[in-house]
């Protein structure tokens, strides 16, 4: 049982959820994430953030919910363990989890990282699930000097 007061101060979304009920519902359907991902969320709203395991897929899932329903606290906290865990097996999808999510600092760690591993020649798995506009962005400023970002769409036009 989670107490509606812990999710109204994290959540402008589950506060808005809570005060659209009748009074006598003690019930918040949430049907666009699992139980772990949901529980993870909660976890961390109660004051145990070390629930919120280090699996990527997990992170990445949590991310999107904390995004969803606006767990700021939760989705800084999550940014910050996925940072460290980007390698060019899971790049890809970091990198969308940050775009979908709006998470903007581990969206522009990604950005400068995937800029690092083209410049290597480093092979980056699952390259075609990326985020199209993202790749643009990437390969925009790949050949770019250091610190200079250009808008990809001023380089590749239809």
């Amino acid at each position: 049982m989670v107490h509606k007061t812990i999710l109204e101060t994290f959540s402008p979304i589950f506060k808005k959820m809570i005060e659209a009920q009748n009074g006598d519902e003690n019930v918040l359907e949430i049907t666009d994430s699992d139980f772990e991902t949901v529980e993870n969320g909660i976890n961390f709203c109660y004051g145990f953030p070390e629930s919120v395991y280090s699996d990527i897929n997990e992170l990445t899932e949590v991310l999107k919910f904390s995004s969803k329903y606006e767990i700021n606290d939760l989705k800084n906290e999550i940014e910050f363990k996925l940072i460290p865990q980007i390698s060019n097996e899971n790049i890809c999808k970091i990198s969308n989890a940050a775009i979908e999510s709006k998470a903007e600092t581990l969206k522009a760690v990604c950005q400068s990282k995937l800029i690092q591993f083209v410049k290597k020649a480093t092979i980056v798995k699952e390259m075609k699930n990326l985020d199209c506009n993202f790749a643009k962005e990437v390969l925009a400023n790949v050949c770019i000097p250091e610190g200079y970002m250009v808008n990809p769409f001023d380089v590749f036009t239809n």
